[in-house]
């Protein structure tokens, strides 16, 4: 019942996912091979892992169960999302707080393939980093709602950037938990960093903006946000903040992850030199022998009373960034 009203009572997560984007399922033009609008949405829970723990897969949506049988035969030929039940079992409090965070994350999954992929046409699909990227920023969006004093920016993905030294991690590149780079990490940090300083209509116009290229999408989208701003700008702002630890109180405009909120959506404010962070973050042991790219290499100077001068030398095309607190 308390994932039942969490997802489909008034103002919760199915009622925000529509205002922020859209419907999840409607009238489209493969009568043949999918199913019709009219469907409900339907919420199963099972035992994805089986192996007597909460979390590993938490959740899913796959588009194959939006076609009919006669098409993928393995369809359930139903709007679904598909939910953990060890993770609700065994995970106590933090576990069905989990699950209610995942409601949304593969609710937006679900609303980007039919938004992008069946409404608009296939070559408008995300790549694999934006779409992770939105569903973690309707997550914060509405996590509020979800289990207030829970933030899965704050809370999650950015102790796990420090956590894991995303620092020379290519942002589009998604690799998930991979060995070298956590990229929902890096991926959820730089969308918090992104709703925060350009707000829900910003968020909006990404999730429906019509143009081809995850990349061309954000930069339009961030380009019509704030002008004096690209991708390569807003990327390396949110790497000099994230990296350097940036005081909130002491940062500028144009960094940091400020509150921001509009009466109806509110996302707190994130400090990144909180002792949350600074105990996780491990600094670099030394230059990495690639700079990927959209990545990053962090090299701290000491503490000085007096002048300082250092000469620095970087590849063609790197953007340095110094910060000084």
């Amino acid at each position: 019942m308390e994932l039942a009203t969490a997802f489909a009572g008034s103002g919760m997560i199915y009622d925000r996912l529509l205002d922020m984007g859209g419907p999840v399922w409607g009238a489209n033009s493969f009568g043949t091979s999918m199913l019709p609008a009219g469907m409900p949405v339907d919420i199963v829970v099972l035992n994805f892992n089986r192996d007597g723990k909460p979390y590993g897969t938490v959740g899913y949506f796959w588009g194959l169960h939006n076609f009919l049988k006669t098409r993928e035969a393995n369809s359930n030929e139903s709007i679904s999302l598909y939910l953990d039940s060890e993770t609700l079992s065994l995970g106590a409090a933090d576990g069905l707080r989990s699950v209610k965070a995942t409601m949304a994350h593969e609710g937006t999954h679900m609303q980007n393939f039919f938004r992008r992929q069946v409404s608009m046409g296939a070559e408008y699909a995300y790549d694999t980093w934006l779409e992770e990227m939105t569903a973690m920023q309707m997550e914060d969006f509405l996590s509020g709602i979800i289990v207030p004093g829970y933030n899965p920016i704050r809370d999650t993905r950015l102790p796990d950037y420090y956590r894991y030294s995303d620092y020379n991690c290519n942002l589009t590149t998604f690799t998930g938990f991979g060995a070298s780079c956590e990229s929902y990490a890096v991926s959820g940090s730089f969308g918090g960093f992104l709703s925060r300083q350009l707000g829900v209509g910003f968020f909006r116009d990404l999730l429906t903006r019509k143009a081809v290229g995850a990349k061309a999408v954000l930069g339009s989208a961030i380009k019509a946000a704030d002008a004096a701003w690209s991708f390569e700008q807003a990327l390396v702002n949110w790497r000099a903040t994230t990296n350097s630890n940036m005081p909130l109180s002491r940062t500028p405009r144009g960094f940091g992850y400020p509150q921001w909120s509009d009466g109806l959506y509110t996302l707190p404010a994130i400090d990144p030199s909180a002792a949350v962070y600074t105990t996780l973050r491990k600094l670099p042991a030394t230059a990495p022998s690639m700079l990927q790219a959209y990545g990053s290499y962090i090299t701290p100077r000491g503490g000085s009373d007096g002048v300082y001068s250092g000469r620095v030398r970087v590849p063609a095309g790197v953007d340095l960034s110094v910060v000084v607190y």
